[in-house]
């Protein structure tokens, strides 16, 4: 369009605590249902984060997430953190 994206977007503040640790942004109850069977007691859990989905460098609406970019930035802390682009089975790391 040769316009910044950004002006086309209501971009926000990233972090809303609510949401943003456990909460996805739309839930039907199917998924959550399913979330729920993937939920393992903590003291069995291998991950201490997860966090897949958008974030600056994958999408241009997203490029003031300074948030999200921090985050991405937490993978480099080991095999207990896992973080990147979207992935088919987010629900069973959410519950891992």
């Amino acid at each position: 369009w040769g316009e910044p994206i950004r002006r086309h977007l209501d971009v926000k503040p990233c972090l809303s605590s609510w949401k943003d640790i456990v909460i996805p942004g739309h839930t039907d109850y199917a998924r959550i249902e399913y979330m729920r069977k993937q939920n393992k007691p903590a003291e069995d859990r291998r991950l201490l984060m997860t966090f897949h989905g958008r974030s600056p460098g994958t999408h241009a609406g997203y490029g003031d997430c300074a948030v999200r970019g921090a985050i991405m930035g937490l993978n480099r802390h080991g095999p207990h953190v896992d973080v990147g682009g979207f992935v088919m089975d987010y629900p069973e790391r959410k519950g891992d």
